[in-house]
């Protein structure tokens, strides 16, 4: 079957006649509860598809639109979503823009309803979904290279993929007011997954395929190295000095491609590689945001609350033998043991203020990544009545592990030293319902494009005992995995 075969086929299965007409009839009941001129009404509907490629649908999703496309996947876990299209839309900045975000979000959460083809297990598909993300630091100065990411984004999109273990569905979703023509919003959902079918059966990316030759590509530190061993030495002086326990300065290198970048290549790279972190990707407007994370700042799903604490790194080994004696010598050192229960600490008193009956494990974990290896420490409990995922987010973030501690203390430092716009970098990204679940990342190990140039970002924990030259080799490591994912894609980009 040819390619115009099958994006006929895919459209005519997706809008099928039958599928439309329930739609148009949900749509209307939907219309008629809202009772005043002001009335508005989240609303989806949810049913059963084939499972796909989510890498393949979030490469044709960017194309056909451009304001908004994300992707997460965490292959250990079996989950991944695709998103595009912006059915609802929060966009704050200053202060205050997370409560700002959240305030609409509940009201318009308050008029919400989600309709079903068939039945399913619950999960994140239970009602309508928004996309969401939020700047490290509200109050520093945005530049240009995050110009289109603001401080806080709520985003519901038109339409969502959602895979999980054995379920794969599709999510629309819809913004109706009393004024909103059905017929048109129909005719706009059957235009809008015609597009897509097309560029999905275009694209074929071939993800899996090795490139051969030198990646024509250009790195350099966005501060000079001399400089920012600089700043980590004041950050130890303002410790030593009693300003705080904690400071965690982050570094920056910019990245070019003489060709730009197949950016489906990085993210095919990052998920296959790094299966146990959350591969992400957030087109808005003509920047994309992109990365591995291996840190959930938080999920909650039927009030349990789950979260973990991760601080202290060390480089893995050539082998087991030596892998076995940097974990035992240096992850499990006094500084790094030290840095990490400090971070344990701030994460459980954030939690006692919206949540009860908190489990901590007793020990910390080791959590091994293929470059890069952490202390891990899970932590859990129950949310108090009409808390949600956005309380997790607002109580949390930042953590002592990307932020510091004193938070305020290392806060003020950061913004008045560090010279680099961390934007969306060590910032909550993930999504949410209408009931209050949802799951959220830290942007870690994480990078911003913009065409052909790239900015990368790695941070390192400064307590007493720390070593600036050490520092400066850990963020090295860290930038590893998206300098790689980037040379994937800026070989495959110059074809």
């Amino acid at each position: 079957m040819n390619a115009s075969a099958i994006h006929t086929k895919y459209t005519a299965i997706l809008c099928s006649p039958n599928r439309m007409a329930a739609v148009k009839i949900f749509l209307a009941e939907i219309q008629q509860t809202i009772n005043t001129p002001a009335g508005t009404a989240l609303c989806s509907y949810v049913f059963a598809i084939d499972k796909i490629d989510l890498l393949e649908a979030f490469a044709a999703a960017q194309k056909c639109s451009p304001g908004l496309a994300v992707f997460y996947q965490q292959p250990d876990s079996d989950f991944a979503l695709t998103a595009w299209g912006k059915a609802w839309e929060s966009a704050n900045t200053g202060a205050e823009s997370m409560q700002s975000a959240t305030k609409q979000w509940e009201t318009i959460s308050a008029r919400a309803a989600v309709h079903f083809e068939t039945d399913f297990i619950a999960g994140p598909w239970s009602a309508p979904i928004a996309m969401a993300g939020f700047a490290f630091d509200p109050c520093q100065q945005r530049t240009e290279l995050w110009q289109n990411f603001p401080d806080a984004s709520l985003i519901a999109p038109k339409v969502t993929m959602i895979q999980s273990h054995a379920v794969s569905l599709l999510m629309w979703t819809f913004y109706i007011t009393p004024e909103s023509s059905i017929e048109a919003i129909i005719q706009q959902l059957e235009r809008s997954q015609d597009e897509f079918a097309a560029e999905f059966v275009s694209s074929n990316p071939e993800t899996d395929t090795e490139i051969g030759g030198e990646s024509l590509m250009s790195t350099h530190s966005m501060r000079d190295n001399k400089e920012w061993l600089e700043y980590v030495s004041g950050c130890l002086a303002e410790i030593a000095a009693g300003a705080g326990e904690k400071i965690v300065p982050a570094r920056a290198v910019a990245v070019e491609s003489a060709f730009g970048w197949n950016t489906t290549a990085s993210l095919d790279y990052l998920r296959r590689n790094y299966p146990s972190a959350v591969t992400f990707a957030i087109a808005h407007g003509g920047s994309l945001f992109m990365g591995a994370t291996p840190e959930r700042l938080g999920m909650a799903a039927d009030r349990n609350v789950y979260t973990m604490a991760l601080a202290g790194s060390a480089p893995r080994g050539e082998n087991a033998e030596e892998d076995k004696n940097i974990e035992r010598e240096r992850l499990y050192s006094l500084k790094n043991l030290r840095e990490h229960q400090v971070v344990v600490q701030s994460i459980t008193a954030g939690l006692q203020k919206i949540t009860e009956g908190i489990d901590v494990d007793a020990t910390p974990l080791t959590l091994k990544l293929q470059n890069v290896q952490h202390l891990l420490t899970r932590i859990s409990g129950k949310l108090l009545p009409r808390r949600t995922i956005l309380d997790v987010v607002g109580a949390l973030h930042p953590t002592p592990a990307v932020a510091g501690l004193p938070q305020s203390a290392a806060l003020r430092y950061i913004r008045n030293n560090e010279a680099i716009d961390r934007g969306w970098y060590a910032a909550p990204i993930g999504w949410l319902n209408t009931n209050g679940d949802g799951e959220f990342w830290v942007a870690l190990r994480s990078g911003i494009i913009n065409g052909a140039n790239a900015a990368l970002f790695a941070g390192c924990g400064v307590v007493r005992g720390s070593l600036p030259e050490e520092e400066l080799r850990e963020s090295e490591i860290k930038l590893r995995p998206m300098k790689e994912a980037l040379r994937k894609g800026a070989m495959k980009g110059a074809l």
